[in-house]
């Protein structure tokens, strides 16, 4: 007679070893793991979400790029955000290129990044040479410059919006807060070189970083 314990204890060692096999995690190297709590964005949901981001980023597309990374989408938190974009700012270029790369990068890899940066890129790009064939032709009438004055003038608010924002994410002590405004009066009253500020201000701030750590 054949003996069912047996039978019954190769079953179950079957069952064990088929739950043993975890799924390759998706989205290539970089990606998200699914533990950390949030989806894995894919290269395609980049690329038609930071286009999108372009289109209605009219004017400036940082604080857009805020609502939607941060606000909307809750693909950032707002002290992500900011740490995105103070590495950003340190590096030649625009910001939100290296926002858009740093975001898709992190979440499906090489692919990632260049469906970030492609979708920042393509749609300006050609509304851009629109944009110029209506300025060529339109650029002497004077209700199209006072629209584009208007525009500026929203710009400058969005900016401004932004930057309250991003400054609720600075940390309350004194060490950050004296940077910011060491930064502010370099930069914005003594208008000192940017690279200068920069060779200033880095040493100070992690060295103000170690000595909170510490």
């Amino acid at each position: 007679m054949p003996d069912s314990n047996a039978g019954v204890a190769g079953d179950a060692t079957h069952e064990t070893a088929v739950a043993n096999q975890a799924p390759a995690p998706a989205g290539g190297p970089g990606a998200r793991k699914p533990t950390d709590g949030k989806p894995t964005i894919g290269p395609l949901q980049l690329f038609i979400s930071f286009s999108l981001l372009t289109i209605s980023g009219f004017g400036g597309v940082l604080p857009f790029a805020y609502r939607m990374l941060v606000e909307k989408r809750q693909w950032l938190d707002k002290t992500e955000f900011a740490e995105l974009f103070a590495i950003a700012q340190m590096m030649p270029g625009p910001p939100i290129l290296h926002i858009a790369q740093i975001v898709g990068h992190r979440d499906s890899g090489w692919r990632g990044g260049a469906a970030a940066v492609l979708g920042i890129m393509t749609l300006p790009t050609l509304l851009m040479m629109v944009m110029g064939l209506a300025y060529h032709q339109l650029g002497d009438i004077a209700a199209f410059r006072n629209a584009l004055a208007g525009m500026s003038a929203a710009a400058v608010a969005l900016i401004i919006v932004m930057g309250i924002k991003l400054a609720i994410a600075v940390p309350r002590r004194v060490r950050p807060w004296l940077v910011v405004v060491l930064a502010f009066v370099l930069l914005g009253l003594a208008h000192v070189s940017f690279f200068i500020v920069m060779a200033l201000l880095l040493p100070l701030s992690f060295w103000f970083a170690w000595k909170e750590s510490h």
